[in-house]
């Protein structure tokens, strides 16, 4: 007779209970599938080989077993053969080999040995894998950051880029390590279950339930992991920026003393990821801790009911406690490679949702020909806001070819804004730039940026030799042809003195961000860089700001000897290095409200006259 419930809320309990179990194991499956399509997109459907490779290794290994134990079992003559037993025995009679105990165990031992050679080869194959997805997914990182534009750029900090191409990219390799593991482990699972069906279908029924069971408790654990996961990835990106920000200021902080503010801050956020690591440590020690007590205390129970409570035989029921026993340790290890994919799935979401972002963003890639700049630019009502601030307003003026153009004006005038638009680097928010009656959004615009020579007020230096920075690597490539170039760089930036009496020359080390060189060597340098490029428009931005006056005044020559060859432009503070510019552009506030060459502002702009009295150049 059917059992009655109780009362209606025991019934509502337990359909309550099976609709969180079916919700567990719909999310598992989603969950499962999500991230082997995320992987799948960088080495196709490869895994796949993993679970055939995985089934055959099953296969052999049950084959084995089952073999042992007809071995066994004839030699104790019990009984009946189980149906599998009995198909193996037809099978080496067809194949005309005899089912003597030696045929039958020289069959296991090889099945055993063949086993071995498929695990190796998985073993191999999956490491493959690893290896394969580690480059394209790193390339594919590189590839994104190398396209964004300079204004998603501003809207993070370092940390942020330097944390997702470097942990998360870590955390998503370590999560499709176990996305490789949990085919094989399933497939195994199912063999096995098949196996033991063979033999106690019973049995394997109750151990499933009871699989299942235990599958849904763990369910917490693995949730509880995720959330904690997800905590950590963002405590570390935390960490990562206050690292970058506390070795770039270490100079200054050292010399004043603020070391410790920093110290502060890192050690908070070390403290916090250390808590948050102990329990995802934890949790992950729960699922193996509880499940060998659960398997044995099912054995157990299971072999004290066959043999106790139906007093049957004890001989078939071993078979399949070995194949469950399989069953339920391969289970234990799916869900600890479930349980660490949530530990880790967090850097794959990251990873994905950076470069989807930077995917919508990024600068849309152009055939427009750029060919020599023959005219010049020409900026049309340009006008451009950070956000909701504006920083230059209906600006309109025209950059002749192979003319020597100067920006001034006091700090946020725009001066630097307005050159980032010429150079391409930055979208104006309004209005219109050409380039030889070519607007900017027609052209290929790493051609054009292939024409510029840049050099800002903070010169970036490699840790590398004087040679690969000067040439960017070329060096490396073909020495013989760029040692010239790299000196005659060097000689005409007033590099080749202090180059010659270092130890090495060009092959000298220059140190993180150049820090073995004074600023003005490290400045000297940036524009022999530039120099080497041989580019077609020049933008110094504050270039000489580093310099002292006799380094200046060699600059300056370099500069003025470029003068009618390129064409350049020259943001300056200091105003007697636009003093030979063609025409001079003088900003306040967004606008252009002087323009002119030295001599006509001087005399007649009353804001240039202004900034040079202050200069004392009046």
């Amino acid at each position: 007779m059917r059992k009655k419930y109780q009362n209606v809320n025991e019934k509502s309990n337990l359909e309550k209970g099976a609709g969180v179990e079916y919700h567990h194991w719909k999310m598992g499956i989603s969950g499962f599938l999500k991230y082997y399509r995320i992987f799948q997109k960088y080495i196709g459907h490869r895994i796949l080989l993993l679970g055939a490779i995985s089934l055959v290794t099953t296969l052999t290994e049950g084959v084995g077993i089952a073999l042992f134990f007809a071995y066994l079992q004839s030699m104790a003559a019990s009984g009946p053969q189980p149906a599998l037993v009995t198909k193996l025995y037809s099978i080496l009679s067809y194949v005309g080999l005899p089912t003597s105990p030696t045929t039958v165990i020289m069959i296991m031992i090889g099945s055993f040995i063949l086993r071995g050679i498929l695990v190796l080869l998985q073993n191999a194959y999956q490491f493959r894998l690893y290896v394969m997805l580690t480059q394209r997914m790193t390339g594919q990182v590189v590839d994104s950051f190398a396209t964004m534009r300079y204004l998603d750029y501003l809207k993070r900090n370092t940390g942020h880029f330097t944390h997702i191409a470097t942990k998360e990219v870590h955390s998503s390799l370590l999560a499709f390590y176990q996305v490789n593991a949990l085919i094989p482990k399933g497939i195994s699972i199912l063999t096995y279950l098949v196996l033991s069906l063979q033999f106690q279908w019973r049995f394997t029924l109750l151990a499933i339930f009871f699989g299942l069971l235990i599958s849904v408790i763990f369910k917490t654990v693995n949730r509880t992991t995720k959330k904690y996961s997800l905590e950590l990835s963002s405590n570390e990106a935390v960490q990562t920026s206050l690292l970058i920000q506390f070795l770039h200021a270490f100079k200054y902080l050292y010399s004043t003393n603020n070391t410790k503010v920093m110290q502060d801050k890192l050690k908070g956020v070390s403290k916090r990821i250390a808590f948050i690591g102990s329990r995802i440590g934890m949790l992950a020690a729960v699922i193996p801790a509880a499940s060998e007590p659960l398997i044995v205390f099912f054995i157990a129970a299971c072999v004290f009911y066959h043999t106790q409570v139906l007093k049957a035989e004890i001989s078939t029921l071993m078979v399949a406690i070995m194949f469950l026993y399989r069953v339920m340790r391969e289970s234990t290890v799916l869900q600890g490679s479930w349980q660490t994919l949530n530990q880790y799935s967090s850097g794959v979401d990251r990873v994905q949702e950076c470069l989807l972002e930077l995917e919508k963003n990024r600068e849309p890639s152009r055939t427009g020909d750029v060919g020599k700049i023959a005219r010049g630019i020409s900026l049309k009502n340009i006008s451009f806001a950070y956000s909701d601030k504006n920083v230059l307003s209906e600006v309109n003026l025209e950059v002749p070819a192979k003319a020597m153009v100067g920006f001034v004006g006091e700090s946020g005038s725009g001066k630097s804004t307005l050159v980032d638009i010429i150079a391409g680097v930055l979208k104006p928010t309004s209005g219109m730039i050409s380039l030889d009656d070519k607007e900017y959004g027609q052209l290929n615009l790493r051609a054009l940026h292939q024409k510029i020579g840049y050099v800002t007020q903070d010169s970036m230096l490699f840790d590398d030799t004087v040679a690969n920075n000067v040439s960017l690597w070329k060096f490396e490539e073909d020495s013989a042809f760029s040692e010239g170039r790299i000196w005659k760089a060097l000689k005409d930036a007033g590099c080749e003195e202090f180059v010659k009496n270092m130890s090495d020359g060009i092959r000298q080390k220059l140190g993180d961000r150049g820090m073995r060189l004074s600023g003005g060597q490290r400045q000297r340098i940036a524009i022999a860089r530039e120099l080497y490029r041989d580019p077609e428009l020049l933008i110094l931005d504050e270039a000489t700001s580093a310099l002292d006056s006799e380094s200046e005044a060699d600059i300056q020559r370099s500069i003025d000897a470029m003068k009618g060859k390129v064409t350049v432009i020259v943001i300056a503070h200091r105003l007697s290095t636009v003093k030979n510019c063609d025409k001079i552009f003088v900003l306040e506030k967004g606008k252009v409200v002087e323009s002119g060459n030295f001599n006509t502002l001087i005399k007649s702009g009353p804001v240039f006259k202004r900034m040079c009295e202050i200069q004392s150049l009046a």
